[in-house]
């Protein structure tokens, strides 16, 4: 393949890193906004936190899709078409590993209710 075929290729697929612990740093995001891939699965900081600090990450995320209209909340399986189309980095709320639910079975549906 030449470069615009490699090109093409990339601006007709739906592109997702599943793994992106750093896009919840400050503004790291960004960098995939302006990667032009369709998707991350945003990793929630801190990677080990409690309920109020796990509450906080998901908060920040909820106000970074407020006032940055270049990204959108990943909910849905039509949420990735809708992202590709509009141009947009979506944005799946995630954890690496299960700190976060404090031993308490509990809180699944808590931040499943929280996206």
């Amino acid at each position: 393949m030449n470069m615009s075929e490699i090109n093409k290729l990339f601006r007709e697929s739906i592109v997702i890193d599943a793994c992106a612990p750093l896009a919840s740093m400050g503004n790291e995001y960004q960098r995939y906004v302006k990667g032009g891939i369709t998707a991350i699965a945003a990793t929630i900081q801190p990677l080990g936190g409690y309920l109020p600090d796990t509450i906080k990450g998901i908060t920040e995320w909820y106000g970074r899709f407020k006032s940055d209209d270049r990204i959108m909340e990943i909910r849905t399986v039509d949420d990735f078409y809708r992202a590709k189309e509009a141009n947009k980095l979506g944005v799946i709320l995630a954890f690496q590993g299960t700190t976060h639910l404090q031993a308490d079975l509990s809180l699944i549906e808590v931040y499943y209710r929280l996206g």
